[in-house]
């Protein structure tokens, strides 16, 4: 079910998937900043007990566990706080944004290694990960997810398993609520966080309100995906610091536009 904005004069799109999506809007909405939620990616976890019992059990043996999302962490970390003893050898904990770090904080992780600027590359650039030869390396990630982290890893010596831990699909959810704001100019603004959660957008709006939607503003995190997002020809694209709702909302105050009290 699509969230109803605070009103119809200016509101924002969340695409992010739950409990990011709500936690978004809510954030949003104590700063007056009129939020509807619509994710447009729905989280499956591809492991089932035992499966995600016996890759756990390989944590062990690594030197490095690379979480490359919350969502990562949500999917395997129940397992392994049920399989952990205290005297266990355990590796150490690496993070490439704030969220992932919080998800594995709230499971008692502690001293993780997050780059300033939340990406792959800002990572890979971390003093610590310049000389990894031989080191045991695991990336916890969702299906089809970038490969930069594994072929830079293995460039530099590191022996890398990447752990497919889910998937992003399609929710089954209707458009024509958002479709109809958007008709109404009622839409300002689109918070998208990754390349899928856009191309989900265009499937799920379909190609009859595809022009419309590529003249919102769309909101992303990073350059990389603002060049993604040109080549499917959005014609406004504001790119906020990181993935924060601090940072997003800075953006929305500096553009001044989504103000619906």
């Amino acid at each position: 079910m699509i969230a109803k904005p605070l009103s119809n004069e200016s509101s924002i799109l969340v695409t992010r998937p739950n409990p990011g999506g709500e936690n978004l809007c809510a954030f949003l909405q104590q700063k007056d900043v009129n939020a509807l939620h619509f994710p447009t990616i729905e989280i499956e976890p591809l492991l089932d007990f035992h499966q995600s019992k016996n890759a756990v059990a390989h944590f062990f043996k690594a030197d490095w566990l690379i979480f490359t999302s919350p969502h990562a962490v949500w999917t395997v970390m129940p397992m392994f706080t049920k399989i952990y003893v205290k005297d266990n050898q355990v590796a150490r904990f690496a993070a490439i944004g704030e969220g992932t770090r919080s998800a594995l904080a709230a499971y008692g992780i502690e001293n993780i290694h997050v780059p300033d600027d939340w990406n792959s590359e800002r990572l890979l650039a971390l003093s610590t990960f310049q000389s990894v030869s031989n080191q045991k390396i695991i990336i916890i990630k969702g299906q089809e997810g970038r490969d930069l982290l594994q072929k830079t890893f293995e460039r530099r010596g590191a022996i890398v398993t990447n752990l497919i831990a889910y998937r992003r699909t399609i929710p089954d959810i209707d458009p024509t609520p958002f479709t109809a704001l958007m008709k109404k100019n009622a839409i300002h603004g689109i918070v998208c966080a990754s390349f899928t959660s856009i191309n989900h957008l265009k499937q799920m709006i379909g190609s009859t309100h595809w022009h419309n939607l590529q003249m919102i503003p769309l909101i992303v995190i990073s350059h990389r995906i603002k060049t993604l997002a040109e080549s499917l020809n959005f014609q406004t694209i504001w790119v906020a610091d990181n993935a924060s709702p601090n940072a997003i909302f800075n953006l929305i105050t500096q553009k001044g536009r989504f103000y619906g009290r």
